[in-house]
């Protein structure tokens, strides 16, 4: 497994049913957008992805309900995340994004 790989074990119990690698990627498509949200210290920022053409592999894990290994180059990731801004002292601190 290389450095500059995504790895997740899916897990039932404590046997790993499947694992999934996702390698560095070159050349994929879909959309990344940027939201800035709230105002003052409560800023932060939303992230919505939705890619297409994901090279991955997946092992098996073992037991009732383990995956098969394989591998596609057409894998989808559609996701959403809040980045949110935090001091040492665990106060929130807005964050933001500016255009250049």
């Amino acid at each position: 497994m290389g450095s500059n790989e995504i790895t997740i074990t899916a897990v039932s119990g404590v046997t790993d049913k499947c694992i999934l690698h996702i390698p560095s990627q070159t050349d994929i498509g879909g959309t990344v957008k940027y939201f800035n949200i709230g105002s003052g210290m409560t800023r932060e920022i939303t992230v919505e992805a939705n890619l297409n053409g994901i090279d991955y592999r997946h092992t098996p894990g073992s037991g009732v309900g383990s995956c098969t290994g394989g591998s596609s180059t057409t894998g989808n990731w559609n996701f959403k995340a809040v980045l949110t801004g935090e001091s040492f002292s665990s106060s929130h601190v807005g964050v933001f994004l500016t255009t250049a």
